[in-house]
C-alpha cells in the first residue's frame, strides 16, 4: 500500500472502520492533506472515499453538495440536498469515508455562506447513527467542541468528534525523506541525498518543503556540493515567500477570531454601525500581515 504516512494513515482507517468519527489535526505543511489524499487514492476494499476541501466551498454551500455528489460515482446521486445525497449513499453497497479537509475554514471566515447553518453540524453529527458513512474533519488545531463559531452562532458545537489523530513534524522523518528523494530523482548521488535529507529534516516544515522543491529536484542531474548549496538557498527563499510561519498562523487565528467577534456583534446589535468598518479593518490587517510575512 502506497501510504506515505503509513502508520498514521492505517491508524485512521482502523478508527473509521470501527465507526469512529476522526479529527485529523496539525499543520497542513506537515502533510495532513497527503494523508487524506492517500486514502482517496488507495481506499480500503469496498470503500467509497469522498474528499472535499471546505476552504473552496465555504462561500457557496451548494459547491459542497456538488463536490460530494461528483465523487459518488453514480448518476443516481445528485446535489439536490444533503438529505438526498446521504440517503443515496446509504443505498449503495460500499461503506463511505467522508473526508473534510480544512474544516476549520468554516470558522476562519466572516464571509461564510449563510446556508451553513447550525443544522449543518447536526447533520454531520447524525452520521454516527448511519453505520455506512464515517466522518473525518481535518483541522489545523484540535477541534474544540466547547468553543465553536459558525456564521451567526457562537458557543458549543453539536458535532462530537471523540477520536483525535495528530500529524506532527516528526511523522516525516529521515527514512521517509530519503525514500521520497530517491523516488523523485534516482540520479541523485548518495551524498546529495544525505545533504538534502539533513537540511529537510531540520526544516520547520519538512514535508511541505520537499513538495516545494520537487519540480526542480526532479530535473537535476549530477551536481556538486557548491551547486547543491546554491539550490538550497534558492529553494529556502522561494519557500519563505509562499508559506506561512507558525507565528503567522497564530496571528491569523487571533485576527480571525476578532473579525468573527465583530461580525457576531454586528448581527446581534445592528444599531452599532461602527462594527462593520471594524470587520473590514480586521480583514485588511490579516491580508497586510500575510503580505509582510512574504516579504
Amino acid at each position: 500500500m502506497a501510504y506515505l504516512f503509513h502508520e498514521l494513515t492505517e491508524l485512521m482507517i482502523k478508527e473509521l472502520n470501527q465507526h469512529h468519527a476522526v479529527n485529523l489535526c496539525g499543520f497542513a505543511e506537515y502533510g495532513r492533506e497527503r494523508v487524506l489524499q492517500d486514502i482517496k487514492s488507495y481506499p480500503p476494499d469496498n470503500t467509497l472515499v469522498l474528499l472535499v476541501n471546505m476552504k473552496t466551498c465555504r462561500n457557496r454551500y451548494v459547491s459542497f453538495l456538488q463536490a460530494m455528489s461528483a465523487q459518488a460515482g453514480s448518476q443516481n446521486i445528485t446535489a439536490q440536498s444533503w438529505g438526498d445525497i446521504v440517503n443515496a449513499l446509504e443505498q449503495q453497497p460500499k461503506q463511505v469515508f467522508l473526508l473534510l479537509e480544512n474544516f476549520d475554514a468554516l470558522m476562519d471566515t466572516v464571509e461564510l455562506d449563510a446556508a451553513y447553518q447550525l443544522d449543518f453540524l447536526d447533520n454531520l453529527n447524525a452520521l454516527k447513527n448511519r453505520g455506512r458513512i464515517q466522518l473525518v474533519c481535518a483541522t489545523r488545531e484540535r477541534y474544540n467542541q466547547s468553543s465553536f463559531y459558525l456564521g451567526q452562532h457562537a458557543g458549543p458545537s453539536n458535532l462530537d468528534i471523540p477520536t483525535r489523530i495528530e500529524i506532527k513534524k516528526h511523522h516525516f522523518g529521515q527514512k521517509k525523506i530519503l525514500a521520497t528523494l530517491s523516488e523523485i530523482n534516482q540520479k541523485l548521488s548518495k551524498k546529495a541525498q544525505q545533504v538534502l535529507c539533513v537540511y529537510i529534516e531540520k526544516h520547520m516544515y519538512p514535508y511541505a518543503f520537499l513538495v516545494h522543491i520537487k519540480p526542480d529536484l526532479a530535473c537535476l542531474e549530477q551536481i556538486d556540493d557548491d551547486g547543491l548549496t546554491e539550490w538550497i538557498e534558492q529553494w529556502k527563499n522561494s519557500f519563505k515567500q509562499n508559506t506561512k510561519t507558525p507565528l503567522t498562523h497564530w496571528i491569523d487565528k487571533i485576527v480571525s477570531k476578532l473579525a468573527y467577534a465583530a461580525q457576531f456583534l454586528f448581527f446581534q446589535v445592528k444599531k452599532l454601525r461602527f462594527v462593520l468598518p471594524l470587520i473590514n479593518s480586521l480583514k485588511g490587517l490579516k491580508d497586510s500581515l500575510w503580505k509582510n510575512n512574504k516579504n
